[in-house]
């Protein structure tokens, strides 16, 4: 589901959980040009804050 942030709608974060971990790593990313090398991987991203003690998952709702 692709949504713009132009939909005006409220944003809302949900846990991520091993049900969704998987339509989370497919998502496809597209970084604005020239920023291919600032943005991570989905499944990278996880796999760091999986091993931080100071960090939380969230998915913004509706996109997952």
């Amino acid at each position: 589901m692709t949504k713009s942030v132009d939909d005006r709608q409220p944003i809302h974060s949900k846990k991520i959980t091993a049900e969704s971990v998987l339509d989370i790593c497919s998502m496809i990313q597209t970084p604005p040009e020239g920023q291919h090398m600032a943005v991570a991987d989905n499944a990278v991203v996880i796999a760091q804050v999986h091993f931080s003690d100071n960090s939380w998952m969230r998915a913004i709702e509706g996109w997952v």
